[in-house]
């Protein structure tokens, strides 16, 4: 039988040109693509990428709506939803939120002759001046119709992050452009060491450069509408407990009582626990720190540039609302020097300040007080009254 001959297969030559990329990118000595070229290239694509991902979640979080934080929530929302029924705000900490009353405030102003005042209490536990002035913006941002007056309590310009709070829904919340620029700047021109120290071990001091990097970090948390996706799915557990408490929330805090509740009225009984500690454990620092501040040798800080932007920042804000700032520090134990001498020197152009203890005395009597920071209900009465006080004072002498 024949046998068809085997055909030995010859190698291809190897060709003498160039090799070349897909691009027709001619490669010396048929070396393979890569090198600085292909670098760069990856560069270019993972930027290209990252673009038009913070685009994309820019565009997005504009239909989104405020995150489930706890009582703030519930107020912006019941506020756009009657943004032109209410011509007063108070804007600020826990101590706006517990001690200044609409209903008082209104009767109180009308008995004085200033009629039609419909007020909202948009105090937050905790709330610090970026997130105020954030906020305030996005209030402002509804374009309230009948907005006259905005009360925004001062306090220092503190970028810190605690670290328990880092990365919250709330901290990511205020992260924008704008008041991450405002903190990243107020770092930077402070007095702490660029890097972390730790003096002779004790508590470390928290330095420049980890500040800037942790505002940078919640802006692009933010940015990328980190963990707000999972909140649109409101068969979760953690959401539907956030729905009920948002539904008490509603019917308690707006339907009656227009953004105020009492810490008499808290559930909670974290609440009651703290004012049990400041029966046992802390009268004897209350009486300490009201005799520093009303010590004639207090410490007076320095009134830096970023409280003068604060201040600057507020009032462009508000007048472009069409309505007036009136800058406010309730009964804190703290005298707050700097601001009343901001204020005298005409920085600060209205201010009502009650945190004078030889003027009002009742706010700081002991016994009318829940905590070293909070009044107690009837002290919070008086001290609505007293603000009304002071400010159609201000009204007149105009």
């Amino acid at each position: 039988m024949l046998r068809a001959p085997t055909r030995v297969l010859e190698p291809e030559p190897v060709s003498a040109e160039p090799s070349r990329t897909l691009r027709g990118e001619e490669l010396p000595g048929g070396a393979a693509p890569g090198g600085p070229a292909r670098l760069l290239s990856y560069v270019l694509n993972i930027a290209v990428f990252a673009g038009v991902f913070f685009v994309a979640s820019a565009v997005a979080s504009r239909e989104l709506p405020v995150p489930n934080i706890m009582v703030l929530k519930p107020k912006l929302e019941h506020f756009a939803a009657n943004k032109d029924v209410y011509n007063t705000l108070f804007v600020g900490s826990s101590r706006v939120y517990r001690e200044l009353v609409p209903e008082i405030f209104e009767e109180e102003m009308a008995a004085q002759g200033h009629l039609g005042v419909k007020a909202f209490n948009l105090g937050v536990p905790g709330m610090r001046v970026p997130e105020a002035l954030y906020v305030l913006k996005q209030v402002l941002a509804t374009q309230p119709a009948k907005l006259r007056w905005v009360f925004f309590e001062l306090r220092a310009f503190d970028t810190q992050i605690d670290e328990r709070n880092a990365f919250s829904k709330r901290m990511v919340f205020w992260h924008d452009w704008a008041e991450t620029a405002r903190a990243v700047g107020a770092i930077l021109a402070g007095d702490a060491p660029l890097w972390d120290e730790a003096p002779e071990g004790l508590v470390p001091i928290q330095g420049k450069l980890s500040g800037v990097v942790s505002h940078l970090r919640h802006f692009l948390f933010k940015l990328a509408n980190v963990g707000r996706g999972v909140e649109q799915f409101t068969f979760l557990p953690a959401n539907r407990a956030y729905s009920l408490f948002r539904a008490n929330e509603l019917a308690e805090m707006f339907g009656q009582r227009a953004g105020y509740v009492a810490l008499e009225d808290e559930v909670s009984p974290i609440f009651q626990e703290r004012h049990d500690d400041f029966l046992a454990d802390e009268q004897e620092r209350f009486a300490e720190l009201l005799a520093e501040m009303t010590s004639p040798d207090v410490y007076t800080p320095p009134f830096t540039d970023y409280n003068r932007l604060l201040i600057e920042t507020v009032i462009e804000m508000v007048e472009q609302a069409g309505a007036q700032v009136v800058f406010t520090i309730l009964p804190v134990m703290v005298a707050e020097k700097h601001f009343q001498q901001a204020y005298e020197d005409g920085v600060i152009p209205e201010l009502i300040a009650l945190n004078k203890p030889g003027r009002f005395p009742f706010l700081y009597r002991v016994d009318q007080r829940w905590d070293l920071a909070h009044l107690k209900r009837p002290a919070s009465q008086a001290c609505t009254r007293l603000f009304v006080k002071e400010l159609d004072s201000m009204i007149k002498s105009r």
